[in-house]
Order: structure tokens, then C-alpha cells, then sequence
């Protein structure tokens, strides 16, 4: 059974974890790098504070809305993965409500168009296969075995919804840019 972190007694994401991301930077090197040579715990921590701190920002199956098209469950998940991968003041941007999340899903389009603005994903996805092939196991079922451990709502998941236009519940983006912000 694996350790619950002390940070997830706080519910707080540690600050460790933010130093990890804002040193990652753009591109898979900084991200591969540390992920080779980190032990199979600090892994887990990473991977469970990256996609704790993305829950944090929507439920996932009520997506923005961008020009009526409603993001969908997988979708806003990546954004909001996206946004923890730009760094804590991004991510409290939006936690905070001064940046909406359809905000930052316009910025988040805009930025997919360019090819090397896609390494954001190295990070959070490099992680399960760097931890399989070095520990033989499954990233999934160690962070699931913590979340259990800890007794965390954050072990269960969400069905997936995708609604074909906005609805009741999810935001129009402005047409504002929040580059700054971001």
C-alpha cells in the first residue's frame, strides 16, 4: 500500500509541485529528465498534484462553451491540465474566478495551432509511461491505491458527457485575451 502524501492531508498543492512545473518549461526534456531519475514516489506525488490541482479548476462533463461548441468531458480535461502546465499563477487565475475557464480555453485553441505549444502534454502524459517501463507497474493503480488509502472522493470518475451546444451551466467566452494573465 502506497504512503498518502502529508500534503493531501492539507488539501493544499505543495509548493514543491509548482517548482517542478515552472522548471519543466516548454518542450520534453526538462520534464524526461526528472521523470528518469525520480523515485517512484515523487512520481506519484507529481501525478496526483497535477491532476488534483486540474479537478480543482471544473467539473469536467460541464465544459466552456466556445462559439456554441461545448468542450467535452476529455476535452476540458485537457485544458485544465493545460492550465496547471502554465504554472500556479495561471492555475489561481482561474481557481480564483479572475480568469474564466472559457477564457482560457479560447487562449488554450488559439495556442494548440502551434505545434511546439503542444509539448505542455509531456509532462502530465510522459509520466505514466517513464513510470511503467522503469517500475513495471502502473502510475494509475499507485496513485489509486494512495487515493484509497487517503479515502479521497478524487478516486472515483465522471461518465462522460459532451453536449452539442452552450447550455444552462456553462459560460460564453468573452472575446477578451487573457494572455497576460496566462
Amino acid at each position: 500500500m502506497s504512503k498518502t502524501p502529508e500534503w493531501l492531508e492539507d488539501g493544499e498543492i505543495p509548493e514543491a509541485f509548482w517548482d517542478r512545473v515552472e522548471s519543466n518549461g516548454p518542450g520534453d526534456e526538462g520534464p524526461t529528465a526528472w521523470l528518469s531519475v525520480a523515485t517512484a514516489s515523487e512520481i506519484v506525488e507529481y501525478q496526483l498534484a497535477f491532476e488534483l490541482a486540474a479537478e480543482e479548476l471544473a467539473d469536467y462533463s460541464d465544459g466552456p462553451c466556445i462559439d456554441a461548441l461545448v468542450f467535452s468531458e476529455d476535452d476540458t480535461e485537457d485544458l485544465c491540465l493545460w492550465i496547471v502546465a502554465q504554472g500556479r499563477q495561471a492555475w489561481q487565475s482561474v481557481r480564483a474566478g479572475r480568469e474564466s475557464l472559457a477564457q482560457a480555453a479560447r487562449w488554450y485553441l488559439a495556442r494548440r495551432l502551434d505545434t511546439e505549444s503542444e509539448m505542455w502534454t509531456a509532462a502530465g502524459t510522459s509520466a505514466y509511461s517513464v513510470f511503467h517501463d522503469r517500475f513495471g507497474e502502473s502510475l494509475s493503480d499507485r496513485m489509486r491505491e494512495v487515493l484509497e488509502h487517503f479515502g479521497a472522493a478524487h478516486a472515483g470518475t465522471v461518465a462522460h458527457v459532451q453536449a452539442p451546444v452552450c447550455g444552462r451551466g456553462q459560460e460564453e467566452a468573452s472575446s477578451e485575451s487573457i494572455q497576460n494573465a496566462l
